[in-house]
């Protein structure tokens, strides 16, 4: 099921057919990428030398071109798919000799930088760049108001809140003085009563 070539693929294929640098391009990858060597490599071609016998074993190297492949380059990013995230650990490693490596094979390739992906992943090379961009800020703009608003909401509620309780606090009294104070009011009242009887 992994094996299904997308119509993606297919169209990147027909592209390469007539762009003859683009033809190039595998063929310098799986070359430069085979002449990796990890210290391991290195040690047992010095063991062979000095040997008798010869015992083939497949480098880092080959290992790595075998397990990778180039999908695509554009504006000097080669994007190159990996088997697993392991082998795109080693590019990382071996990135910049690998640069090097294909900029004097094929000086006519214009390749900057590397991007990676894993087999079965979607991921292209600016792919929808502006309309991924647009969306992104969009929704910064949208968290922006948002927190504006919260904030806002913040200040309005404990601002009146403060303003509220200031006025309330006037406005309660002691229930000690309001007793005192009702009992003023009632022993006015009945001066006022009978004293307009009188």
């Amino acid at each position: 099921m992994n094996d299904i070539i997308s119509t993606e693929t297919m169209m990147q294929g027909f592209s390469n057919l007539l762009d003859p640098t683009a033809q190039k391009i595998p063929s310098v990858w799986r070359k430069v990428v085979s002449r990796i060597k990890n210290m391991e490599d290195r040690k047992r071609e010095d063991e062979q030398e000095n040997a008798d016998s010869y015992t083939e074993e497949i480098s880092l190297g080959e290992k790595i071109a075998q397990n990778t492949h180039v999908v695509d380059l554009q504006k000097g990013v080669l994007l190159v798919e990996a088997n697993h995230s392991g082998w795109i650990q080693y590019l990382r490693m071996y990135q910049k000799f690998i640069l090097n490596g294909i900029k004097m094979e094929c000086p006519e390739i214009q390749v900057k930088t590397l991007a990676y992906r894993t087999r079965g992943s979607d991921v292209s090379l600016f792919d929808n760049y502006e309309e991924l961009l647009k969306k992104s800020q969009e929704k910064r703009k949208q968290e922006i108001e948002e927190t504006e608003r919260q904030v806002q909401d913040f200040y309005d509620n404990n601002g009146s809140d403060k303003e509220n309780s200031q006025n309330d606090s006037k406005k309660a009294i002691n229930p000690d003085l309001k007793d005192k104070i009702n009992s003023l009011y009632e022993a006015l009242d009945e001066s006022m009563l009978t004293n307009s009887e009188k």
